[in-house]
């Protein structure tokens, strides 16, 4: 049995950031066929990448998870803002640090920035900023290289892929993970994305953002995204209880301001002032958001709890800017839940233009416009987009489609 060797920033039954959940369900799929083992950090959260879990190894779900310690450097603030602007260059320092009127001197600072030289040292300190800094992950990689067939590496933006891909890339297959944000623009990223063998994109809009942006980017490659399995106990789920008293949509996620749920909740407590219409928010709380008659937060819940309140919603709102995929819009879309999404993120809105239903928005009156719509929509207009969703589903997103692209990409990999 080949030995697969998935590498990612955090992993566990807790963890349900997009990129994890990607690779905790295809390192699940991928069991049945391969050895799989996850080679991850020991931390639960990425705020601080605090360990939470012990070092070693378990098995969960029949993957071989292996766990190492994550180690904690000092950094001063102006150490990190150099290290920064130097390999994420100024567009990146000032949409982050939002210094505006500083915008006028950013042509020259641009031409500084290129002629600046950077050395494969400076790319090491800022990862061990970026964290999860686990140097004995890479030296673990370093040591078993040959042990293992094939490593997949998760995301261009953390330590273990930015590290630890270089050593293995004749036998990696890459998911970056990109959007169209400031950190795709770095230097580094013009380097990184020519080492991996292969090329797992998400989405086509992934895969031409990259392309379009690096000419020398490896060719070999393939989209995949991720298959969607409706709960057989989906349908049949009886407990009407929680929150039957309104009418709601959902989010579900992690609540954080980069995935603008702080925007969320101001323009939906705004639009439902005056109505009988709530929003649950489930998932952890990163955004400091307050509980308010309109907005409810569930926490964490449990994929059984989760389904009820997904069934049972008007459907489900996506705020974020930067999605590579989504896979809770594609659930929601499995079982024929409505869908209202940013029409700023490309591939957000790309799922709604391809199924043919769904909302997406720009602006604050558009958002409102498009929860009125889901509102008012007639039965007929509602079994439409079952069917439509559904169909979605089925035509790009099914296991069997995906897994035969991932057996494709390991097979070039062990040139078979």
């Amino acid at each position: 049995m080949k030995k697969i060797a998935i590498v990612v920033q955090r992993y566990g039954e807790e963890v349900n950031g997009g990129a994890e959940l990607h690779a905790k369900l295809i390192a699940e799929k991928l069991s049945n066929k391969y050895s799989v083992t996850i080679l991850t950090s020991t931390a639960k959260d990425y705020i601080g990448w605090d360990n939470y879990y012990s070092v070693g190894l378990e098995n969960i779900n029949g993957v071989f998870v292996h766990r190492f310690l994550t180690h904690f450097f000092k950094f001063t603030k102006l150490k990190r803002l150099l290290l920064r602007f130097l390999i994420y260059g100024p567009e990146w320092f000032f949409s982050h640090n939002k210094i505006k009127k500083m915008k006028f001197f950013l042509p020259f600072l641009n031409a500084v920035s290129n002629k600046l030289v950077i050395k494969s040292e400076d790319f090491d300190e800022l990862f061990k900023i970026q964290g999860p800094y686990c140097p004995d992950l890479i030296s673990h990689i370093k040591m078993k290289k040959d042990e293992y067939d094939v490593f997949i590496f998760y995301s261009y933006l953390y330590y273990p892929s930015a590290v630890g891909m270089p050593i293995v890339k004749d036998k990696s297959i890459f998911i970056p993970l990109a959007h169209d944000e400031p950190e795709l623009k770095s230097k580094y990223c013009k380097y990184f994305f020519t080492l991996p063998k292969f090329i797992m994109y998400l989405t086509t809009e992934e895969k031409k953002l990259v392309e379009e942006r690096y000419p020398y980017v490896t060719k070999k490659s393939n989209i995949s995204g991720v298959g969607v399995s409706v709960d057989e106990n989906f349908d049949v789920i009886t407990n009407d209880t929680l929150y039957a008293d309104s009418q709601y949509f959902v989010y579900i996620g992690r609540i954080d301001k980069m995935k603008m749920c702080d925007v969320l909740v101001d323009w939906f407590e705004a639009y439902a002032k005056d109505k009988n219409i709530k929003l649950i928010m489930i998932g952890s709380n990163f955004a400091n958001i307050i509980e308010s008659d309109k907005i409810i937060l569930s926490g964490f819940l449990s994929d059984c709890d989760k389904n009820l309140l997904l069934k049972n919603s008007l459907g489900l709102i996506m705020p974020s800017k930067f999605e590579s995929l989504s896979m809770v819009v594609l659930e929601a879309m499995a079982v024929g839940k409505n869908v209202v999404v940013n029409g700023d993120c490309k591939v957000l809105k790309d799922h709604i233009v391809k199924c043919g239903a769904g909302f997406y928005y720009h602006g604050y009156s558009e958002f409102c416009d498009s929860l009125d719509s889901v509102i008012n929509m007639s039965n007929l207009e509602c079994n439409n987009s079952i069917k439509k969703y559904k169909k979605y589903i089925k035509d790009f997103y099914s296991w069997d489609i995906i897994m035969g692209k991932f057996d494709e990409s390991i097979a070039f990999i062990l040139g078979e």
